[in-house]
């Protein structure tokens, strides 16, 4: 037999177990419920979500049972569906039984997971968090206003941009309402000029500011440095002043007489070291 032959038959081998290895898998909706938790135990997304479905209604074999609709549509988000971090932030915010009741810091955070997921309408309710509260820190904020501004809705992106502005934030007010303008908002069109000269005023006010600073503190160095004081002059001796050498102890200089003419005096040092002056003559 040929190669090619023999090849051509084993791929249709392939192809066919293949085939009957899928058909043999029941679908979602047909498997059992032990079947689906050990799947979702092993974070397979979509059995999470079934097993999520079945209690929200009570269907397929089961009641229906918030509580374990909530912890599944939990165990969904884990598994890495997007969509059902936004559904377990929703309705916690909105105190549905089951999820915990209403309270924002879980809302915060699911929401914030379902939009950095890439879910839109997940980044719409992490943005909306974000507007009217303090649920997130500015880089986690900045995250999600920077993907609402990619996936999300044109209002949401403006919104955003809207917020900032609240916070004086000009630079990223600026930049997310040239994301929305460019999604379509004309509002956000309008906007964008202001926060940009706004942004501008800062920048030069902080400029100013830190030039006022640095010569503060040159000053402040200059006048902590020690000074450097000026050499005295040398002190001029007596023998120097009478022209004598250094060593000499008596000498002669000149004088006024009493009746005012000029005239010779003798001077020595005494036993005391003192001074001694002759008459001027």
């Amino acid at each position: 037999m040929r190669f090619d032959v023999v090849a051509a038959f084993f791929t249709i081998a392939v192809l066919v177990c293949g085939q009957s290895a899928i058909a043999q898998a029941p679908a979602l909706s047909e498997r059992s419920l032990v079947t689906l938790e050990r799947e979702c135990a092993a974070r397979q997304s979509e059995s999470c979500d079934e097993i999520s479905s079945r209690y929200r209604s009570g269907i397929r074999g089961v009641s229906q049972d918030d509580a374990k609709f909530a912890h599944y549509t939990k165990l969904t988000c884990e598994a890495g569906r997007a969509r059902s971090c936004g559904i377990y932030a929703a309705y916690t915010q909105g105190g549905r039984s089951g999820f915990p009741n209403r309270d924002p810091v879980v809302a915060a955070r699911f929401a914030r997971l379902g939009c950095v997921g890439g879910d839109g309408l997940s980044c719409g309710l992490a943005s909306a968090i974000a507007n009217r509260s303090e649920g997130y820190t500015a880089a986690e904020r900045a995250e999600i206003y920077e993907k609402v501004c990619s996936i999300g809705e044109a209002a949401d992106c403006e919104k955003a941009s809207y917020a900032e502005g609240q916070r004086q934030n000009w630079q990223s007010a600026a930049r997310f309402a040239q994301k929305a303008c460019s999604m379509g908002s004309q509002n956000a069109c309008s906007n964008v000029p202001p926060y940009l000269s706004r942004y501008e005023n800062v920048e030069r006010a902080r400029t100013a500011q830190a030039d006022q600073a640095a010569r503060a503190a040159t000053r402040q160095d200059q006048q902590s440095a020690p000074q450097t004081s000026q050499p005295a002059s040398s002190p001029t001796y007596e023998w120097q002043r009478r022209g004598a050498t250094s060593g000499d102890r008596s000498g002669r200089e000149s004088c006024s007489k009493s009746n005012g003419s000029s005239g010779q005096r003798y001077w020595y040092y005494g036993f005391d070291n003192q001074i001694v002056y002759g008459p001027c003559i």
